[in-house]
């Protein structure tokens, strides 16, 4: 794997000799650094710190493989964010880790240099037991409320932005999406990712639904890069995402058109 982001996750009972103590005393995490075993900086995001529990940091590899070894440093004179100046997501158009705290906040940060924030319902919450680090729940209106049939999730408005819309195009006509969900019992329909044709700009999303109150997630929607409104391929009987459960979602749009979906790895 070439470029790739690693998650470190640094905990009390990590190994022998490891001074955790020490390493949170650094209560920022502001001196702490990353190198490869040639002592060059390795681009890095703490992602979460935390001095009572698990505290986890993304780390670029410039190439990964079985036996790649680096090197964590801590408590040197120079800050570990200065000697490892590079953003760790830059092959990426948009990262949104989710673990804004408290309730209420509408603001969900974009790790990227693209800025791509968006915004969430003021009645999401954050949540401790997310799969990696922590986790949003986000409510959303059903199909039948006036005027806002699909309102969950997070919105990114580019609308008038020319910086952030070339950012996002720039990853068309091939990209992948990838999220954990853990859908409600209850949960029928709603977009996991979406670029509405009101957008300038190819359209292309996934939505998911179901039949009532059913356990499993049976009936999912792709869409195109030409007219999300009418491009769609709907797939029933797609097994592999239960409700009420972790499921690692990551969808593959391609240059000619078609798309691959995987749970957990597992193409469906």
């Amino acid at each position: 794997l070439a470029g790739f982001p690693v998650l470190v996750r640094i905990a009390a009972n990590s190994p022998s000799g490891f001074s955790y103590d020490d390493l949170l005393s650094k209560a920022t995490g502001a001196d702490v650094a990353f190198v490869d075993m040639g002592g060059n900086g390795l681009p890095f995001e703490i992602d979460t710190w935390n001095p009572d529990g698990t505290s986890l940091i993304w780390v670029r590899l410039p190439s990964m493989q079985n036996g790649t070894q680096f090197v964590m440093c801590w408590g040197g004179a120079t800050a570990g964010k200065s000697f490892c100046s590079d953003n760790p997501w830059s092959d990426y158009a948009g990262v949104w880790h989710m673990n804004e705290e408290p309730a209420g906040i509408t603001t969900i940060h974009d790790s990227t240099d693209n800025a791509l924030d968006g915004t969430t319902v003021a009645t999401s919450s954050s949540k401790t037991d997310g799969k990696v680090g922590r986790a949003r729940f986000i409510t959303s209106n059903t199909a039948n409320a006036a005027g806002k049939p699909y309102d969950s999730g997070v919105t990114v408005d580019m609308t008038g932005d020319a910086a952030k819309l070339a950012a996002v195009d720039a990853i068309v006509p091939e990209f992948t999406a990838s999220f954990w969900v853990r859908p409600q019992n209850g949960a029928q329909w709603w977009y996991f990712i979406t670029r509405k044709a009101a957008d300038p700009g190819p359209g292309w999303g996934l939505q998911q639904g179901s039949s009532g109150n059913s356990s499993a997630l049976n009936v999912f929607r792709a869409y195109g890069y030409d007219d999300i409104d009418s491009t769609c391929l709907s797939l029933s009987g797609v097994n592999g995402m239960a409700k009420g459960a972790w499921t690692k979602v990551d969808a593959v749009w391609k240059a000619d058109k078609t798309f691959l979906l995987y749970f957990d790895g597992a193409q469906v």
